[in-house]
């Protein structure tokens, strides 16, 4: 069983409580972008606030939990971004712990702290993969919750008991109505480890014994899903709601190129392709292991050397060389197959489980083991500690780390019982590149930088930093907004853009407010939201120079929601454009006004 938390390991979880106090203060309000996703995760509680019903009043494609817990949050608190900020940033705090006590089930404090190190600082980074101001709330709160999930299950390979059976059953079903994958994962891991339990007992009233604790959990799935059903009924939740539903328009018509576009291809060539850099990797690094044994017998100086040398030659690559090193060291060091080689590690701590007659430390490692890949499978060989990953990469990355630990050096140096020093070195190594990632990142993608060129905008809904280059056009949209709001007048935001309604104050005239290539279904929903758009009226439309290259679509209108672009072309004429800057980078709009031949009750 894993120890307890001894004085060192709190030392440690003070240092990382001190990091996440410097990230927390040092970003504040400069997370997230209010052009795109993070308006609707600001939008939607605010609302849902105010009487809404989510999905029948309200558009959501993830499950109800995260915008019902934020809109508890603004009854409480007001309407304001502080309380967000702060939600995101303590489950960002849950999981750096979660990860840290995880590890400790199978590694030493050294991999623990690493892998914390690097959740912790990935979680803090600008743009709209964070976790104060994400691109989904659900995701944060599922991360948080899924490794809760994680530490029961694991206590219960060691010490199962009714209760901490319940409370995992609990957790896998808060997952569930957070995020799909994350309560998939969670349920998947829980059958795993029931399995593990029986086998152990060699009892299958054992497995119906503990199967009976799941009841709790699944009760609470099918009330929230018979409420969510009442609502509309079942294709009204899955199709013009749930966008990653296996059925929906959205997979059907960009799941493909979207999931190939987060890491997930399953194609004959891209599986060959790093099974082959996969065995490059345990090559290297079980021939690294037979060169430091050796070493190891001769003086402290040739090892020091050695060392010496191998760093100098990794600092002057990644000086002089950057893409010779990143290349480098996604194949030998932090593996953007990570989740498959984790994935394969699964087949060896299986059968170990088995030889060991489903013993307490083999069944948490298998759990360990099934666990990360089934929750991190979209991003199967895209593993970065940025963009999605992020938020499915915690339990990849202590169990990868444990692996490259053990792989270099032997099990003793896993355990600290040998080779500290040189096992401490790799675990350096590991943050410092991702460290250097994240870094190069910030100056290759402009939505990763929390210090780039920004101003203060200060609302009674909460501050936020916004980059001077969506200035002053974006300003100029909210306040037009709220103007026409002042003169009864109903103002449209497309295609997307959700946080101009935050801001105003105002609510969007139709369920839909973010037209992302696949939301909007085309035939009855389509024409649900015209009918909306004509019952309210909408008088002006906000139209930005929002574009979707990532799902091969990128003009609304003209390349998806072709129906509603020949509507709004019909009846709405530009008027007003917002900033003319020569910045192709630089937020820009135009008001659409509706013509006067198309008022209330025109012909559709």
């Amino acid at each position: 069983m894993a120890r307890g938390l001894e004085r060192a390991d709190y030392r440690l979880l003070a240092a990382l409580a001190a990091l996440a106090l410097a990230l927390i203060l040092g970003g504040w309000a400069r997370w997230g972008n209010v052009t795109i996703d993070c308006g609707r995760e600001m939008y939607v509680p605010a609302v849902l606030s105010q009487g809404q019903v989510l999905y029948r009043d309200v558009w959501y494609l993830y499950g109800p939990l995260a915008p019902y817990f934020n809109s508890l949050l603004f009854r409480v608190f007001g309407v304001h971004l502080t309380p967000l900020y702060l939600a995101g940033s303590l489950a960002a705090v849950i999981c750096a712990y979660g990860v840290y006590r995880f590890a400790l089930y199978f590694a030493h404090r050294v991999v623990a702290f690493a892998a914390a190190f690097i959740v912790l600082i990935q979680s803090f980074c600008g743009g709209i993969f964070n976790y104060p101001l994400p691109y989904s709330y659900a995701a944060v709160y599922g991360s948080a919750i899924a490794l809760l999930f994680l530490l029961t299950a694991m206590r219960s390979a060691f010490e199962p008991s009714p209760g901490r059976l319940v409370l995992a059953g609990v957790l896998a079903a808060l997952a569930l109505h957070l995020k799909t994958e994350f309560g998939m994962a969670c349920f998947g891991t829980l059958a795993v480890l029931h399995v593990g339990l029986a086998l152990r007992a060699r009892s299958w009233r054992a497995l119906f014994r503990n199967s009976v604790t799941l009841a709790p959990g699944l009760l609470i799935v099918v009330l929230v899903a018979a409420w969510m059903i009442s609502l509309g009924g079942v294709e009204f939740i899955t199709q013009e709601n749930f966008m990653s539903w296996p059925t929906s328009y959205f997979m059907r018509t960009y799941g493909e190129h979207w999931l190939r576009v987060t890491g997930y291809d399953l194609s004959p060539q891209t599986v060959t392709r790093y099974l082959a850099k996969t065995g490059l990797f345990v090559i290297f690094w079980l021939g690294f292991q037979l060169v430091w044994s050796r070493l190891a017998r001769l003086r402290r100086y040739w090892r020091a050397a050695f060392l010496v040398t191998a760093g100098a030659a990794c600092v002057g690559l990644a000086a002089f060389r950057p893409d010779q090193f990143e290349w480098l060291a996604f194949r030998l060091l932090f593996l953007d197959q990570m989740v498959l080689v984790v994935a394969l590690c699964a087949i060896p701590a299986g059968v170990l489980a088995y030889r060991r007659a489903w013993s307490p430390q083999s069944l948490a490692l298998l759990v360990a083991c099934c666990f990360g890949p089934l929750l991190a499978f979209r991003i199967l060989f895209r593993m970065l500690p940025a963009a999605y990953p992020i938020y499915y990469n915690g339990a990849v990355l202590a169990v990868f780390l444990a692996l490259l630990i053990w792989l270099a050096l032997g099990e003793k140096a896993l355990r600290g019982a040998e080779h500290r020093g040189m096992a401490l070195a790799l675990a350096l190594l590991f943050c410092a590149f991702v460290v250097w990632e994240i870094a190069f990142w910030q100056i290759r993608n402009p939505f990763l930088a929390l210090w780039d060129d920004r101003q203060l905008y200060r609302t009674d809904r909460g501050d936020v930093y916004l980059k001077r280059r969506i200035l002053p056009a974006w300003l100029q949209a909210v306040e037009f907004m709220k103007q026409a709001a002042s003169r009864g007048e109903i103002v449209m935001s497309l295609p997307e853009d959700t946080a101009l309604y935050y801001f105003a104050g105002v609510q969007c005239p139709t369920r839909l407010f973010a037209f992302t290539p696949g939301a909007l279904v085309p035939g009855k929903m389509t024409q649900e939201t015209i009918a909306q758009m004509e019952r309210a009226p909408v008088k002006y439309l906000i139209v930005s120079n929002r574009s979707f290259p990532e799902y091969g679509v990128p003009v609304f209108g003209v390349d998806f929601d072709l129906e509603l672009g020949d509507y709004i072309r019909s009846r709405y004429k530009p008027v007003i454009q917002f900033d003319s800057s020569p910045d192709p980078l630089a937020w820009k709009a135009s008001v659409w006004e509706r013509m006067a031949q198309s008022g209330r009750g025109s012909g559709q």
